[in-house]
C-alpha cells in the first residue's frame, strides 16, 4: 500500500513499484501482494494523528 505524499504520484509510481517487485521479489510473493494506492491518499498521516490523539484524550 502506498500512501501519504507518495500517493500523489499515482499510477506512475505504482507501476514502477509493481515492476520492481515483479523483477526482484520471490515469484510466490509478488503474485499475492497487491501494490495499491491507500484510500486516504495524502491525508493518511493527518487522519491517523487525529485518531490517535482522540483515542488518548479522556472524554
Amino acid at each position: 500500500m502506498v500512501g501519504g505524499g507518495m500517493s500523489a504520484a499515482g499510477d506512475r509510481l505504482l507501476n514502477t513499484v509493481r515492476d520492481t517487485v515483479k523483477n526482484h521479489a520471490l515469484h510466490l510473493s509478488s503474485g499475492v501482494c497487491p501494490i495499491v494506492q491507500a484510500k486516504l491518499g495524502g491525508q493518511a498521516g493527518t487522519i491517523g494523528a487525529a485518531a490517535y490523539a482522540k483515542n488518548k484524550m479522556p472524554l
